[in-house]
């Protein structure tokens, strides 16, 4: 009988975005062939779904921030124990935080194959310079302890190299890919979330400084000028700071045409409800709610930021514009109001890109060529 390889996916937290996404995917594409446990920071979305999938997988109790020493110390000693308990062949590392301590504490026990995905870099965030240069030396320093890095989007994988992160051989890009979704109706989408008007603009993210979702509502405030009846709706949920200046902001502009409605579990279900998808970002690495937004045959307007390039030739499949400048944002918007055929063709580009090529499958296999090497 020949014994499946033991792979042990680590993530530092369980609330369902990107990573955790990507997380889920491997582990349930790969559960016949390996034997998988996924150790993951609190019990939340990832673990119902992975729980409901039959896959193995346990609680993580760690903080957040890689800045305290202290902390990462002690997170090193517990995924030491964890590691040599579990005795995996292969882990594989995903968040910036346990990509440090679970890189040491794996190369401390022995682990035969190292793995890391970088979902975007954090010293390419928003954030004061030193926090830039202190999570640039992390990277360094723990990509001496990884066998492979693979990033999401050509773009990352080239700052990696750019700011000599790892060795140039050591370094792969693998597109995040897609399977198939189920999507509500529109008006089965709308009623769901209590939304109505005759045209909504839409957006699905957790509020983190990098979505800079503050521009989506500097953008209805420009849009709502010519088209008062447009509604712009966020889906998601997260820092309270940042709800509460996403209040504010709508208070000070007395909008009346703008949502909140929550966080909401399979979020893409609910894209149909939009008539177009936006995305603010400041940073990202290969996003998954663009994807779904391909999937879903919705016109884009996004920023041209991380891997979203890779994803959306502009004027084709989607519409790009720079980070930070809501005035352009609003301006395509208002375009694709204007202009319904236009937004038709982009909007079945960009489902005939998401079919053709980022397929779940394709990112499965190129995964697997990694954890082979």
């Amino acid at each position: 009988m020949i014994l499946k390889k033991r792979i042990l996916y680590l993530i530092t937290q369980s609330e369902f975005g990107g990573a955790q996404r990507y997380v889920y995917d491997l582990a349930t594409n790969i559960k016949n062939d390996f034997d998988v446990l996924v150790a993951a920071g609190g019990r939340g979305e990832l673990s119902e779904k992975l729980n409901a999938a039959g896959v193995k997988n346990l609680e993580l109790n760690f903080k957040r921030s890689i800045s305290n020493p202290f902390g990462i110390i002690f997170e090193i000693v517990k995924l030491y124990k964890l590691i040599k308990e579990v005795k995996p062949d292969i882990v594989h590392l995903n968040s910036s935080k346990i990509g440090v301590s679970g890189s040491i504490a794996a190369k401390f026990t022995g682990v035969k194959k190292i793995f890391y995905t970088a979902h975007g870099f954090v010293f390419n965030e928003p954030l004061p310079g030193y926090l830039k240069r202190f999570y640039l030396l992390t990277e360094k320093f723990s990509g001496l302890f990884k066998d492979k890095i693979i990033c999401v989007s050509e773009s990352d994988r080239m700052q990696a190299i750019m700011k000599n992160v790892a060795d140039e051989n050591k370094v792969v890009t693998i597109h995040n890919g897609i399977g198939s979704l189920e999507f509500l109706g529109k008006e089965e989408a709308r009623n769901e979330l209590h939304v109505s008007a005759p045209l909504i603009v839409g957006t699905i993210a957790n509020f983190y400084a990098t979505k800079d979702l503050p521009a989506f509502v500097e953008t209805a405030k420009i849009v709502a000028r010519d088209f008062p009846r447009c509604l712009f709706v966020i889906i998601g949920g997260g820092n309270s700071k940042i709800k509460s200046e996403l209040d504010n902001l709508i208070k000070q502009y007395e909008l009346e045409n703008f949502m909140l409605v929550g966080s909401k579990k399979n979020a893409h279900r609910y894209l149909k409800a939009f008539d177009i998808y936006a995305c603010t970002s400041v940073k990202e690495g290969f996003p998954y709610s663009i994807l779904e937004a391909m999937k879903a045959s919705l016109p884009i307007v996004s920023t041209n930021v991380g891997g979203i390039p890779e994803m959306i030739t502009t004027e084709h499949n989607g519409i790009l514009v720079n980070a930070g400048d809501f005035q352009a944002m609003a301006q395509k918007i208002t375009e694709l109001v204007k202009n319904k055929k236009k937004a038709k063709i982009i909007s079945d580009n960009a489902k005939e890109t998401a079919d053709k090529m980022f397929l779940l499958q394709k990112m499965i296999e190129k995964t697997l060529l990694v954890y082979n090497s």
